[in-house]
């Protein structure tokens, strides 16, 4: 299984969204086995315009 995990929020570690998710996918790594997790923070590295 594949998961793509992604962040967005500017307000960082006080982003409700961003520590909902964090908890989501830390439940996730423990009950699937192989899991394969790809990270992206848009706030850090955004996504250039074309």
């Amino acid at each position: 299984m594949k998961l793509l995990h992604i962040d967005s929020s500017i307000s960082g570690s006080q982003s409700v969204s961003r520590q909902l998710t964090a908890s989501i996918v830390a439940r996730l790594k423990q009950t699937t086995p192989g899991l394969e997790i790809t990270y992206r923070d848009l706030a850090i590295a955004p996504v250039p315009h074309q």
